[in-house]
């Protein structure tokens, strides 16, 4: 009876240590698996990047054709990038940021592939909602809005701008657009009434940047009147700035000769501008405050070594005196 009890627990001993070795085995296998899975995803993510480098440096270069007036050899750089961050995107979606979203949208938007740029961009917003971060959901917005523009979606494009009106109210290049937006509509009254708002609060930030689309717009529209009293206030309030007055009476000149104002005026203002503009080169040829330390730091230094020059020849031509003597001696 002792016996038959001994057999039974030695039975069972083996048994838990069996199913002991099986679990080991399996611990082992899923570690093993997922260490193999880690590498595997870590190897994708450096792919990825990879050929996210390589459609950026792409898509500039395609951008750079296109200022040169070479088409079809940008379109070809584009379509190059595009199947890159396509193959990145399948890789290793975490690999995307928000400058990743903006230039595969912005190579759809070049080759007009306009709804496959509008879904990279709402992917990018979602991404960045996910993780907080406003500011780039802010600039994706915006750039969708200016997708749907040139499709000439202007109520898309507003709804968009109006949903970031909290962020965009602080932002002189959004009060700018929403205006366009309205111009482009054919919505005047709108368009001049976002353009006064802007300028009003914008002004003294911007006064160059907003002075101009104002009154561009304005004179475009034939809003002579208004043109010219925004623009003689603006010199009055800007006269401490050298460089406004050869914009303003730029302008000035153009309204002029659009209301058809006398020859007199029109020359006054062209003697204006024509001293504005003098003005304007002559500082512009002056060096900057940088620029100046610089080439002061410069004159010092040539000044230090040619100082150790001369009396590092002194000493030399001492030294050699000296020797003179001694031999002579």
């Amino acid at each position: 009876m002792r016996r038959t009890n001994r057999e039974g627990k030695g039975a069972a001993c083996l048994q838990l240590m069996v199913i002991i070795d099986v679990l080991m085995i399996v611990v082992s296998l899923c570690l093993l698996s997922g260490a193999t899975h880690v590498q595997a995803d870590d190897a994708s993510r450096v792919e990825a990047e990879e050929l996210l480098e390589r459609a950026e440096k792409l898509s500039i270069d395609g951008d750079n054709k296109e200022n040169e007036g070479r088409y079809e050899e940008a379109a070809s750089l584009y379509e190059e990038a595009a199947s890159l961050y396509e193959k990145a995107y399948d890789l290793d979606e975490s690999a995307f940021g928000y400058f990743d979203y903006l230039g595969q949208a912005n190579c759809y938007r070049k080759l007009a592939k306009y709804d496959m740029a509008i879904t990279t961009i709402e992917s990018g917003i979602k991404k960045m909602q996910a993780s907080g971060q406003a500011g780039e959901v802010y600039n994706l917005s915006i750039y969708l809005a200016s997708i749907f523009v040139d499709l000439k979606e202007y109520t898309r494009a507003l709804e968009i701008y109006e949903s970031q009106k909290a962020y965009g109210e602080n932002d002189l290049d959004w009060c700018i657009d929403v205006a366009n937006v309205y111009e482009q509509m054919g919505s005047i009254d709108n368009a001049i009434a976002s353009y006064r708002g802007c300028y009003k609060r914008f002004f003294l930030k911007d006064h160059l940047k907003i002075y101009t689309f104002y009154v561009d717009f304005l004179i475009r529209n034939n809003y002579l009147d208004e043109a010219e009293a925004v623009t003689y206030a603006a010199i009055v309030l800007m006269q401490d700035d050298p460089l406004f007055p050869a914009l303003a009476y730029g302008r000035l000149l153009d309204i002029y000769q659009k209301q058809g104002r006398s020859e007199e005026l029109i020359e006054w203002a062209q003697s204006r501008l024509k001293e504005a503009e003098q003005k304007r080169e002559e500082i512009q040829e002056q060096p900057s405050p940088e620029e100046s330390k610089v080439r002061t730091w410069i004159i010092v230094l040539v000044c230090i070594g040619s100082s150790v020059i001369m009396i590092a020849l002194v000493l030399i031509l001492l030294q050699h005196q000296r020797k003179k003597k001694t031999e002579d001696s």
